[in-house]
């Protein structure tokens, strides 16, 4: 799933500790309904469509669904077509 709402792509903590990723830190999000919590957060490669990125992770709660985030979706140059509801290459900007 992708959200654009989110800031982190988040995976369950034990799908991410299958495929190796060790947690690196501890950092504090803010959910939708306005709960705090720490979460471990660790980094990995991600493959989308042929592009890859080293990308920060949220090891998140075992019932989570698998969720894509925008900083990742921004390092890979990643956007949204909302009609089709598919990812699509954009331009990365800079000033």
């Amino acid at each position: 799933m992708v959200d654009t709402g989110s800031t982190n792509t988040s995976l369950p903590a034990s799908a991410l500790r299958r495929l190796g990723v060790a947690p690196h830190h501890k950092d504090e999000f803010e959910f939708a309904d306005g709960r705090i919590a720490e979460s471990d957060v660790g980094y990995t490669w991600v493959r989308i469509d042929g592009r890859e990125a080293l990308t920060e992770v949220v090891f998140a709660e075992e019932d989570t669904e698998p969720l894509l985030g925008m900083i990742t979706l921004e390092e890979m140059a990643l956007g949204i077509d909302p009609i089709r509801q598919v990812l699509v290459p954009v331009r990365k900007r800079r000033k």
